[in-house]
């Protein structure tokens, strides 16, 4: 499953109308760190941002054309802004350049984008943590998903203390 459309389960998790992404690959991390954009992706992509650069990011910069487009960033939905662009006329590609600060999942990671009340937004999770959303898993904005964990807390603080296994004697 490298390639993904949002099934119902993860546009529950993300409240979204509809999504799509893709697994993030050693060869999308060697080409200077930019994705090349999968066709349920882009089709989205275009939604909100139909009028894209062709050819290099600096000559469209020279010839005073637009080449930072703003998504909001899964989870706080804080406003991004990462380059896209054709890399040639055909159009065949559409790249979108990871950035440092902004948006730079790790190889293996999945990414995608969705739409939620006329936005797009981006982001990425681990194949775990992408299994989780569809389950519609607890998530925390500070530590992310719980595996599990979160009950054994709650039981814990809460006076009953969790059951562990029997000591072995000696």
């Amino acid at each position: 499953m490298d390639d993904f459309i949002f099934d119902a389960g993860l546009n529950r998790f993300f409240k979204s109308d509809s999504g799509a992404g893709s697994r993030i690959t050693e060869k999308d991390e060697a080409t200077k760190r930019q994705l090349t954009v999968a066709k349920h992706e882009r089709d989205l992509l275009l939604k909100y941002h139909p009028i894209l650069p062709i050819g290099s990011l600096a000559e469209a910069e020279k010839r005073g054309e637009q080449t930072s487009f703003s998504f909001r960033k899964f989870p706080t939905g804080y406003a991004v802004r990462l380059n896209i662009h054709y890399p040639d006329a055909t159009k065949d590609a559409l790249q979108l350049h990871l950035t440092q600060g902004e948006f730079s999942p790790r190889v293996g990671d999945m990414w995608f984008l969705f739409e939620r009340q006329n936005q797009i937004w981006i982001g990425s999770f681990e194949d775990a943590e992408l299994n989780a959303a569809r389950r519609n898993a607890p998530f925390d904005m500070q530590n992310g998903f719980d595996h599990g964990a979160e009950e054994a807390y709650q039981a814990a603080i809460n006076g009953h203390a969790p059951d562990l296994p029997a000591a072995k004697t000696i």
